[in-house]
């Protein structure tokens, strides 16, 4: 352990899930294990990877495993999840390898077809702006925004009833915590949970409507190629880890937006920049903090050797804050040339939902860009999630003076 390392000691158990304080702010942290060792291996035993070009490589290289491999334990992830769990979690493309990987994501690319994606825009608008009638001039942003538009626009993407929305709400927060930090087989939330997004997404599936409808056109090769219970694994997927990811973009753009007048001004005046907003918000504040690799064999990866059967985590957000890959990292400049590259993935397991996040980030904007003046971050201030693998907003108070018309 470098000095520099040696001088966190007291903290660098925050890196592991379920450790952190209440509202967080993981990048000092990172920052010194990236100046001192941006490949570090912790005294739990997992490997940690902080520097741009050290994550980029272990996101790119095909020899390591997205799926926990028999007998490793280690921090976070599903190798602490209840074995039942953790099976079900290896159906997800999430976690798939080789060529499963392969087949599920060419059969989930029918619902993220460019064009198909781009007709949501007015939905994405529409819901916008519902979202906020009778909000006067103030809200908490999250439930307001961030967190229903995402959520309403997958249930309309895959085909479910909105008034499941709560539902699956109560599902998603379960999911996240074990994600994250896993769980025990005698967790009866989590098992009860898992339960209920077995049944419900199975029964789904197996709906002659729902087959019928302009949906299961999207997933048809999907329907062909796998039984009946990974494809409603991979709706699940979809529904849950997308929404989360989109939600937490938003609430992060707009919470740097607020504080930042001048720039809300400037892009009312030139909305086409809010694209390079969006990619600015995914680089400064990675809604997946951190993804798992797993090493079947001996590998070498930032210069140093690594044995076989060992656990990777790989810090994205400590890697967009890389001075050697961005000029002042910490700062939000939407006039960067370099955009947020890890946010998605790398390589062959660049995340499909891609392209729907990026439109809804801009959606939303640009929406909002048009209908309010001015935006500020008003006295109840903001909160985020306790969760080390996804940096988002439990809450973001906001006050805003709608424009004239």
């Amino acid at each position: 352990m470098t000095a520099a390392v040696a001088a966190t000691s007291m903290d660098v158990g925050f890196l592991k899930a379920g450790a952190q304080p209440d509202s967080f702010d993981p990048y000092p942290l990172c920052a010194r294990l990236r100046d001192g060792a941006p490949l570090w291996e912790s005294p739990w035993g997992d490997i940690y990877l902080s520097s741009f070009a050290s994550v980029r490589h272990a996101l790119g290289n095909a020899a390591l495993r997205r799926s926990p491999l028999d007998g490793i334990t280690g921090a976070g992830g599903v190798v602490d999840v209840d074995a039942v769990i953790a099976a079900r979690l290896r159906e997800w493309l999430l976690f798939a390898d080789d060529e499963k990987h392969t087949q599920l994501r060419r059969g989930l690319l029918g619902l993220f077809r460019t064009a198909d994606i781009g007709a949501l825009r007015p939905l994405i608008s529409e819901l916008t702006l519902a979202s906020l009638q009778g909000a006067s001039d103030r809200g908490d942003f999250v439930p307001l925004v961030s967190a229903r538009v995402p959520r309403t626009v997958l249930l309309a993407l895959l085909g479910l009833p909105r008034s499941d929305y709560d539902l699956l709400t109560a599902w998603g927060s379960v999911l996240r915590r074990v994600l994250d930090s896993g769980a025990g087989p005698d967790d009866a939330v989590v098992t009860e949970t898992f339960d209920g997004i077995k049944a419900y997404f199975f029964d789904l599936v197996g709906d002659a409507s729902w087959q019928s409808g302009k949906t299961a056109h999207g997933l048809a090769s999907l329907l062909g190629a796998f039984p009946r219970e990974a494809v409603a694994a991979n709706l699940a997927m979809l529904a849950f880890v997308g929404q989360d990811t989109t939600s937490h973009l938003v609430g992060s753009m707009f919470l740097h937006l607020a504080l930042r007048p001048g720039l809300w001004a400037r892009l009312r005046s030139e909305p086409h920049l809010a694209k390079a907003a969006v990619n600015e918000a995914l680089r400064i504040e990675s809604p997946i903090q951190k993804l798992c690799r797993w090493t079947p064999d001996a590998i070498e990866i930032g210069g140093r050797g690594v044995e076989g059967g060992r656990l990777l985590v790989l810090l994205i957000g400590a890697a967009h804050r890389d001075p050697a890959e961005y000029s002042q990292p910490d700062m939000f400049d939407i006039d960067r040339s370099k955009s947020a590259e890890l946010s998605f993935g790398w390589g062959a397991h660049l995340c499909l939902g891609r392209p729907l996040a990026l439109l809804e980030g801009e959606t939303i904007l640009q929406t909002l860009l048009a209908a309010w003046q001015e935006v500020e971050v008003s006295d109840d201030g903001w909160s985020w999630l306790n969760n080390s693998s996804f940096r988002g907003l439990r809450h973001l108070g906001l006050s805003w003076r709608a424009a004239r018309r």
